[in-house]
């Protein structure tokens, strides 16, 4: 019986790469005995690439992803017969026992390109094939799941679907350029212009060809525009054509309604250099049905700078996109533009590829965060740790909003702090009423019980009084790695009062903060309170101030509008804390004009509750040691990675804390 396949394909020159610039990888992924065999052959790194690739592909056959056994745990050799063959100790041997396997059948193959692994996990329990698939197509009355498909599915529902990292956020940092920045950069680079041309061309011509699968038979349309964006797609209109391709180029200005029938669409018509103008609108042509779209830079109609499509107000609130073509992959030269990570643009790229032609993008100060990146971020603990190096101290939770409280606690927890308190306000005692004079039978009335909260059992709870908390709060908060407040705090002026008293004495001690939720609407009302009227007594460059454009309007006087990187660095320059901007690209900004963008959410933290698992997830990193700037950034892309690894459907925030694991596991695993 089958209960699961996994396959796995490694780039052999990547893969080669990888163990140049990380000495001792060899050491970690491999087992004496596979290092003995490979290093004996005139391929080693071929050989090396094969036996990643079927660990992998092991572990996807058992359901679980990177992280859940050690890689030794897993040795591939050869059988007596000489057929690949797969050793389990450990944590993997286990795991197999619990699922039902009893063996495994291997596939390798490899070349100097390509490194390919298929592994099927055989076993005797009945059921039907997987514990994912059996469930979603339902047993027949009477039939039992196996021992191993019911832990399979267990697994699962513990680890979630995993999803896998879009290559573009899988490595380091990669630079974001404005369009007059990128201009800036073409003037200044060495080689003349036609050079460039050429390098951009031959890039494309490569993209283009591996969407086609080939080059014999082919049609492509090449839409081209006046500016060296469409100088590129002349260029790889020739060199196409000179590979059998059928090209044909259409100006912008002369297209058609409906392009002609073609098997890819090549976008070279605008670039990131367009521009939204409302008094000239620009109706994209469209591609013939089920034609995929290659966008040069960016999809032409999208505004480089921004994202926004279509006759754009200054909010972006009105937007019509017709005016933006729909690009299955878009091709970027040297760095990416902010429009493809924004607005329309980001809905329009479709998959984004950053292809290097010799510019340097050096100077670039604002980067997409990558899984690499993240991972070389974090700490590693100390053999000599103790709970208090990394505690976190989590002010939340007024009565009724109790959950808040919970779910930033367990999130910290779940991150790595070591220690985290849960100081919540206490609701006020009950005034009892002496009875009237007159007994009157009063009406039946039903009242509902307040909410009980499960808080996670390591979490310390100490009840705050109702008004007038802060000197608890700031008693012992110097013990403390970090702080976070505001999540479900209320804004009653007693308790606004305690907040800015707590954020004030943290400020001074240079406790690290999270400042979240009601404690942000706290602050943006400190011109209305007389005693509190200058900002920089209660915030500094220890702060991390996480809005959501809501917060942001009250913090900043307006919306954040449609540039959202310069709206993020503009806050952070006024009140000299990091601020970051909550929304499908996450901005994070320092007061020195710093960004750093996360992409690795989806829609499904678009839940109540999600953003009190990030202020959690901030504060433990914080509490860990990573500067203000780098934990806002990290927490951004874990929180989102851990949302990735849920259900598309029906997630909650209680869910993600479960999930943090999964994904410092992953990270672990690149390090």
């Amino acid at each position: 019986m089958i209960l699961g396949v996994g396959i796995d394909l490694v780039e052999v020159d990547r893969f080669r790469r990888m163990l140049e610039r990380r000495p001792g990888l060899i050491e970690r992924l491999f087992t004496p005995a596979e290092r003995e065999y490979c290093l004996q052959r005139n391929d080693p790194t071929e050989r090396f690439a094969v036996r990643f690739a079927a660990k992998e592909a092991a572990m996807k056959s058992m359901g679980v992803g990177i992280g859940a056994v050690d890689w030794h745990d897993l040795d591939v050799g050869r059988s007596a017969e000489g057929r690949p063959s797969l050793v389990l100790s450990g944590r993997a041997a286990a795991l197999a026992a619990e699922l039902g396997v009893e063996r495994f059948e291997l596939s390798l193959t490899h070349t100097d390109t390509l490194a390919q692994a298929e592994v099927i996990a055989i076993g005797t329990s009945g059921g039907a094939r997987g514990g994912a698939q059996g469930r979603s197509q339902g047993r027949r009355p009477g039939r039992r799941q196996g021992r191993g498909q019911v832990r399979m599915a267990q697994w699962r529902s513990e680890v979630g679907t995993p999803a896998e990292l879009d290559p573009l956020i899988a490595g380091g940092l990669v630079p974001i350029v404005t369009p007059a920045e990128m201009n800036a950069i073409d003037r200044d680079a060495p080689e003349p212009v036609e050079e460039l041309i050429a390098r951009a061309g031959a890039a494309l011509v490569r993209h283009a060809i591996g969407m086609l699968g080939g080059t014999y038979g082919r049609r492509v349309v090449v839409l081209v525009g006046g500016g060296h964006n469409g100088d590129d797609g002349r260029d790889a209109a020739r060199r196409l054509a000179r590979r059998g391709v059928r090209v044909r180029v259409i100006e912008i200005a002369k297209a058609p309604t409906e392009l002609p029938a073609c098997d890819l669409v090549i976008d070279a018509a605008f670039g990131s250099g367009y521009r939204i103008d409302p008094a000239r609108p620009f109706r994209a042509p469209s591609p013939p049905p089920g034609t995929p779209v290659l966008a040069v830079d960016i999809p032409s109609g999208a505004d480089g700078l921004t994202g926004a499509d279509g006759a754009a107000t200054s909010d972006g609130s009105t937007v019509s996109e017709e005016s933006t073509l729909v690009a299955e992959e878009t091709l970027t030269f040297a760095a990416l533009k902010p429009g493809l990570l924004f607005a329309a643009g980001a809905r329009r790229s479709g998959r984004i590829t950053v292809a290097d032609i010799g510019l340097d993008v050096s100077r670039a100060s604002a980067h997409l965060v990558g899984a690499t990146a993240v991972a070389g971020w974090l700490r590693t603990r100390p053999v000599d740790a103790h709970k208090w190096n990394s505690a976190v101290c989590v002010v939340a939770g007024a009565p009724g909003m109790e959950g808040a409280g919970a779910l930033a606690s367990r999130a910290a927890l779940r991150t790595g702090s070591g220690y985290v308190r849960l100081e919540m306000p206490v609701a006020p005692p009950a005034v009892t009423v002496a009875p009237p004079a007159v007994t009157v039978a009063p009406p039946a009335v039903t009242v509902a019980p307040p909410a009980v909260v499960q808080l996670p059992t390591e979490v310390v709870r100490r009840g705050l009084p109702a008004t007038d908390w802060a000197d608890e709060v700031l008693a012992d908060l110097s013990r403390f790695g970090s702080l976070v407040i505001g999540n479900g705090l209320g804004l009653s002026a007693p308790t606004a009062v305690s907040i800015l008293e707590v954020l004030a004495g943290a400020r001074s001690m240079g406790v690290p903060t999270v400042v979240d939720a009601d404690a942000l609407t706290v602050l943006s009302g400190l011109t209305d309170l007389a005693e509190h009227a200058d900002l920089a007594g209660f915030v500094g460059p220890r702060m991390v101030l996480t809005p959501h454009d809501g917060e942001f309007a009250r913090l900043d006087g307006g919306p954040p509008g449609i540039d959202r990187i310069a709206a993020a660095r503009r806050l952070a320059a006024r009140t000299g804390a990091v601020v970051l901007l909550k929304g499908p690209a996450t901005v994070v900004a320092a007061p020195d004009g710093a960004v750093l963008v996360s992409t690795s959410g989806d829609a499904r933290l678009a839940t109540a509750g999600t953003g009190d698992v990030l202020a959690g997830i901030i504060g433990a990193l914080l509490a860990c040691g990573l500067d203000p700037f780098h934990a806002a950034a990290a927490g951004a892309f874990i929180h989102g990675r851990a949302g990735a690894l849920g259900w598309r459907h029906g997630s909650v925030a209680g869910d993600l804390p479960w999930r943090i694991p999964a994904v410092l596991a992953e990270l672990d695993a690149l390090t």
